[in-house]
């Protein structure tokens, strides 16, 4: 998101609560990057969550001045910096999912048990955070309808929905044989990798998970024989994956969610439950099959069903390019040019 932004904006100055620059795309590399008084306290390879302590500070002193227009793409705390920008838009990804879902969020999470009803109260004192500083923003798009949802539930704010940049320059429809299926997700309890691990398992059909993350130790005990987690591998490595897949799998409920954008540019199809961003994204039984239970039971079904539909891969990529960066690009500017 943040490098679409650079392309359509290459001179603007980039403020930011924290930066890693080793893990900036290359393109990126000499922007003019503009990090907050939390810098201070950024380490390579410390958990996210240990910085959100400090980012809520950090995000109400930070002050952008003199400029004309200003735009922010938060996912928890950015939206609350301050700016005596004449027009202001706030890309949103999420209302803060941490603060907000906190019971989903933590559920099997490796954290000591005692700490929980801690984070609880912590949880409460973000969401008042979130909903009050929701007040600065200026004109407010969601990435996705149910974004859009969770802004005006939980912040009261009418926000209209641009979906964000796909680049599917590196997506292709292949003919080679499909099989598996894919998992592709950062590995963490409320993503439910663990539902599509165990729909595996009950099927005896072949599975790869792709990511990494602090659930990856269960789903390891939990994968059956045809089950590999593969943790992350590189992109090349994850696109040859995709295009010899019966389908990817999409067993959490995602904000967005652009997997399963990129497994249909491949010609792919998803088996994902019936929530979040692959409403906007997937049209059942034609890119998808979507599933109405978040179940190992239901999901196995599905994984069976997937194999026996006859999929037309060209008309699965062609529905894909609605989703592109280009798209984004002519949406996006058309919003300015209204606003402006």
């Amino acid at each position: 998101m943040l490098l679409e932004f650079h392309r359509m904006f290459p001179e603007a100055p980039i403020y930011t609560l924290i930066a890693d620059e080793e893990v900036l795309p290359v393109e990126m590399r000499g922007a003019d990057i503009r990090p907050s008084r939390a810098q201070r306290k950024f380490k390579r390879g410390k958990s996210p969550l240990s910085y959100v302590p400090y980012l809520p500070s950090a995000a109400d002193a930070l002050m952008i001045r003199g400029y004309e227009l200003v735009v922010v793409s938060s996912s928890s705390f950015a939206h609350g910096v301050r700016t005596d920008a004449r027009y202001r838009i706030d890309y949103i990804h999420n209302a803060m999912r941490f603060a907000w879902d906190y019971d989903e969020y933590i559920r099997d999470y490796p954290v000591a048990k005692v700490w929980k009803p801690a984070g609880k109260v912590a949880a409460g004192y973000l969401k008042w955070w979130d909903k009050s500083r929701a007040s600065r923003s200026g004109r407010v798009v969601a990435n996705s309808s149910t974004v859009q949802r969770r802004i005006r539930e939980r912040w009261g704010l009418h926000a209209e929905v641009i979906f964000p940049p796909a680049d599917l320059s590196a997506c292709r429809v292949s003919n080679e044989r499909k099989t598996h299926f894919v998992v592709a997700a950062r590995l963490v309890p409320y993503k439910r990798v663990d539902v599509a691990v165990e729909a595996a398992n009950r099927t005896g059909l072949p599975m790869v998970v792709l990511g990494d993350g602090p659930d990856r130790a269960r789903l390891e005990k939990l994968a059956g024989p045809t089950v590999q987690i593969l943790g992350w591998v590189p992109e090349d490595v994850k696109y040859q994956l995709i295009k010899t897949a019966f389908a990817v799998v999409v067993p959490g409920v995602e904000d967005y969610g652009l997997v399963p954008v990129e497994a249909n540019a491949c010609g792919v199809p998803v088996v994902a439950y019936r929530r979040g961003g692959v409403i906007d994204t997937q049209v059942d039984m034609f890119t998808s099959l979507l599933v109405y239970e978040q179940t190992p039971q239901a999901f196995a079904r599905a994984l069976v069903a997937a194999c026996s539909v006859k999929w037309e891969p060209r008309e699965i990529a062609q529905h894909a390019t609605r989703f592109s960066d280009a798209e984004f690009r002519r949406k996006f500017e058309e919003t300015l040019g209204r606003w402006q």
